[in-house]
């Protein structure tokens, strides 16, 4: 989903302009588009599959300086040629002069029994938690994008649906993926709603009054 049309509504409502923020979110959906077309022209995407693109890229906050984060998402039977697949992909991203960022988290294959079924415990890695979390707070598809909803359904399914019966009705306001965002003092942010004094310390630790909090167009 583009950002564009979000913040061509925000920019109507509040009778403002960002002309930063809006070039780098149309730079983001040209560059979408431009690698959608390189890959559709390759015929590269197996069944089952989705080419997935992270970060700056799909937040519609693409520059100079991006990196081009992408995996192939593999949600279905193990192909051999799957590797083979995402080499070409690489190859591809890697003729426009922009690479995966230097962790390794990014830029070959990914599998979705991995990130839906390894929540928690020993199996679930660093790189793991992050490819779910970003998939499912920062991600966008090129191609295959039935599949990649199909995931975030199913993780969805995993947090949300499951954790119902682990919490009370009353107390279960934030899905456990969310529960990685820490207060300022690095604790974790409670179930229950904070306190009204709780909001204006956390708040104006980073210099944000009550209202901006709630959302404003004010600068």
């Amino acid at each position: 989903m583009s950002s564009l049309p979000v913040l061509t509504e925000v920019s109507q409502r509040c009778g403002r302009s960002w002309p930063i923020i809006m070039k780098a979110a149309e730079a983001a959906a040209a560059k979408r588009a431009e690698l959608r077309a390189l890959l559709e022209t390759a015929r590269l995407r197996p069944s089952d599959t989705s080419i997935v693109v992270f970060g700056s890229l799909a937040r519609g906050e693409w520059t100079a300086g991006s990196d081009l984060d992408w995996t192939l998402l593999v949600d279905g039977p193990v192909v051999a040629n799957h590797a083979d697949v995402a080499k070409k992909i690489k190859a591809i991203f890697d003729q426009q002069g922009k690479k995966p960022g230097p962790t390794g988290v990014f830029g070959g294959l990914t599998f979705s029994h991995d990130l839906v079924h390894f929540i928690g415990g020993e199996d679930d890695t660093n790189t793991n938690i992050t490819r779910r979390i970003l998939l499912l707070l920062e991600s966008n598809s090129l191609i295959g994008g039935a599949v990649r909803e199909r995931v975030l359904r199913a993780l969805l399914t995993r947090y949300v649906g499951e954790d119902l019966g682990f919490h009370a009705p009353d107390r279960f306001l934030v899905p456990r993926f969310l529960l990685t965002i820490t207060s300022g003092t690095g604790g974790l942010w409670p179930l229950t709603p904070p306190r009204s004094d709780e909001i204006a310390s956390r708040t104006g630790r980073y210099g944000i009054s009550s209202s901006d909090s709630r959302g404003s167009c004010s600068s």
